[in-house]
């Protein structure tokens, strides 16, 4: 019975989110967890897989109570480089970039609270150059952390330890997450 429903739910996901993109069947998903992120004490599934144009990457998730999974659409840029449980119930995504000497590497980190996807925590490190007008090499180095459950973060700054960030950050709900909106602490140019 199990199998049958993770095996049903891979394939929804991936025809999920081939008519939320318009695009043709045969979406693999790139990787798959199964943990009980709502604490019912039965199986759920996520899904992510990559879009049609191979921008972002999509995550589906299938509570087992729920005959329609929640999706969201671009939940990470850059490239998937694993996903994975903590615990029973908290789900993380890692991702990436790495062209040439510029990398930066993020982990996401989802929860379900009050019966809502929310992202619990975020983190960010780079090493990124960029070339100036005068054809030399500016390198920007640093990272993040952002408990958006506590609303505390860190950050660094070139070689420097990482340090708190004043101020709070509210909780976020995965439905209003964009990997394109980051807080201002985690982004190359600050």
């Amino acid at each position: 019975m199990r199998r049958g429903f993770f095996m049903s739910a891979t394939l929804l996901a991936s025809a999920i989110l081939t008519v939320a993109h318009g695009s043709s069947p045969g979406l693999a998903p790139l990787f798959e967890v199964t943990l009980d992120i709502d604490h019912d004490g039965q199986p759920d599934r996520a899904v992510l897989t990559e879009s049609a144009d191979g921008d972002t990457t999509d995550l589906a998730i299938f509570l087992s109570a729920d005959r329609q999974p929640f999706v969201k659409l671009a939940v990470i840029a850059g490239e998937a480089n694993g996903m994975e449980r903590t615990g029973k119930s908290s789900l993380i995504i890692k991702s990436g970039y790495n062209l040439h000497a510029s990398t930066w590497d993020e982990t996401l980190t989802i929860v379900y609270r009050g019966g809502q996807f929310m992202v619990a925590g975020f983190t960010r490190e780079w090493d990124w150059n960029v070339r100036t007008s005068d054809s030399a090499v500016e390198t920007a180095m640093g990272g993040c952390a952002i408990n958006y459950l506590t609303g505390k973060g860190r950050a660094s700054d070139g070689l420097e330890d990482s340090k708190p960030v004043k101020g709070k950050f509210k909780p976020v709900r995965l439905a209003d997450w964009s990997a394109g909106t980051l807080p201002q602490i985690c982004t190359f140019e600050r």
